[in-house]
């Protein structure tokens, strides 16, 4: 927002009453998508909130002997979503009488008949069928790990999970 700024409910919130990605990026800051399997990924254990660590599977030849290390790229990266679940379900800024208020009215919007319950009832519970995760880093920080991804492939980089109080 900038000062004197009109400030809409379009600029909280997306359309449909869900936040968007772009507000929970901190300035300075990008989001970047990576590809993730259960395999490199802590079997999809992972959540929006959480923090990782980025690891890089090398290999290269060392005096005419092949060599393999695994190195820590990234330490204690923000996970802004996993799939299209997002790291806050609830905009920060709207408060809770307007965000049930619009709740409300879009639950009337998607009632095709009034007098049933053919309502659809989703679940709190994130999907852990996510196949790409989207993560905070810094421009320089997204170049290399771009870089990393194209040099030796979404395969050899893995992500482990960090403990909340582990900073």
């Amino acid at each position: 927002f900038y000062p004197g700024e009109q400030i809409t409910l379009t600029k909280l919130v997306h359309q449909d009453g869900k936040p968007v990605l772009d507000k929970q990026v901190e300035k300075k800051m990008r989001a970047v998508t990576v590809s993730v399997s259960p395999a490199t990924g802590v079997g999809r254990f992972i959540r929006p909130g959480n923090h990782v660590d980025i690891l890089a599977t090398v290999r290269y030849e060392r005096d005419g002997a092949e060599q393999f290390e695994v190195k820590t790229v990234f330490q204690n990266v923000l996970v802004l979503a996993t799939g299209k679940n997002l790291q806050n379900s609830v905009p920060t800024k709207v408060s809770r009488e307007v965000l049930s208020a619009l709740e409300a009215k879009f639950e009337e919007q998607r009632r095709k008949d009034l007098y049933t319950t053919n309502v659809d009832s989703g679940t709190s519970r994130p999907d852990d069928n996510y196949t790409h995760m989207t993560l905070q880093l810094s421009p320089e920080d997204a170049d290399k790990l771009l870089f990393l991804q194209h040099t030796i492939g979404d395969s050899k980089l893995y992500y482990t999970l960090r403990n909340s109080a582990d900073t």
